[in-house]
């Protein structure tokens, strides 16, 4: 069976580990570029109770590798402690500056302008 495809409602709550496996999250939204159709980011819930006081955290697609029902974190720890996104830094509004910002901050670079 190919399991390249996913519905969008089934992305939310996916089950984000790290590559020790601990879970450090869910993911709870994506950020699509309308003009390309592409994800332009995930965000990455982490800690609170039930979705509230949490931190979000900004993840490119590339920071992700999706297997079954959980997604594994292709990064360190430090680097999601200091992502931007978190719950002090989220931008009212998404623009090109920030996402590439967070791609950058990952390590990887937008390939095409927003």
């Amino acid at each position: 069976m190919d399991n390249r495809w996913l519905f969008f409602n089934s992305l939310k709550n996916i089950s984000v580990v790290k590559a020790d496996h601990d879970k450090t999250g869910s993911l709870q939204d994506a950020v699509i570029d309308l003009q390309s159709g592409e994800i332009a980011l995930y965000t990455l819930s982490s800690g609170g109770f039930l979705g509230l006081g949490g931190d979000r955290v900004a993840l490119p697609p590339d920071a992700l590798q999706f297997a079954g029902d959980e997604a594994r974190l292709l990064a360190d720890s430090a680097s999601l402690d200091r992502a931007p996104g978190t719950a002090t830094a989220w931008p009212e509004h998404m623009d090109s500056t920030f996402i590439e910002d967070v791609h950058r901050h990952w390590g990887y670079r937008k390939n095409r302008s927003l």
